[in-house]
């Protein structure tokens, strides 16, 4: 069940998994990758870039080497890939409870509105608005499984 809480202190997250989306360029996805890991969450890295993730996950494991750590390859704008990513989280870390999940992954476009091509809307769209509904649909019917305490969260560098 899914209900309105109050405070919660992060550190009650610890053994439970964190799935970040967007977390391989350096920005906020991997400051919130980073945090998970100091309060003892395994980490779910999750980008669109595989060889960029397998890199954060590697950074990630060097920082925090208590931490467990796996890359997944997800197009957070494809409902398909991202329910397979849900399934990539309980195969690689499996009987871990997911405490926590960023649906942070984003683009943005740096052109004015006419020189903006419809393309460019519609990824945007894609993947800013349709990206955290596909991960809330995968991922917060996995978070209902336990009693604990949860958190989906979505980001935005300009929102």
């Amino acid at each position: 069940m899914s209900v309105q809480q109050g405070p919660l202190d992060l550190r009650e997250l610890g053994g439970s998994t964190c799935v970040v989306t967007g977390c391989a360029n350096g920005g906020i996805g991997w400051g919130l990758a980073k945090h998970a890991a100091s309060l003892g969450m395994d980490v779910a890295l999750v980008d669109l870039h595989e060889h960029l993730v397998e890199r954060a996950r590697d950074q990630l494991i060097e920082l925090y080497p208590q931490a467990r750590a796996v890359a997944i390859q997800c197009d957070v704008a494809d409902e398909e890939s991202v329910a397979a990513c849900a399934a990539a989280v309980e195969r690689e870390l499996p009987g871990q409870r997911i405490g926590a999940c960023f649906a942070n992954a984003g683009v943005i476009f740096n052109k004015t509105v006419l020189r903006s091509s419809i393309e460019d809307f519609r990824l945007t769209f894609n993947v800013n608005v349709m990206g955290v509904v596909n991960c809330m649909q995968a991922f917060v019917p996995l978070m209902q499984r336990s009693e604990l305490p949860s958190l989906m969260v979505s980001t935005a560098s300009i929102g």
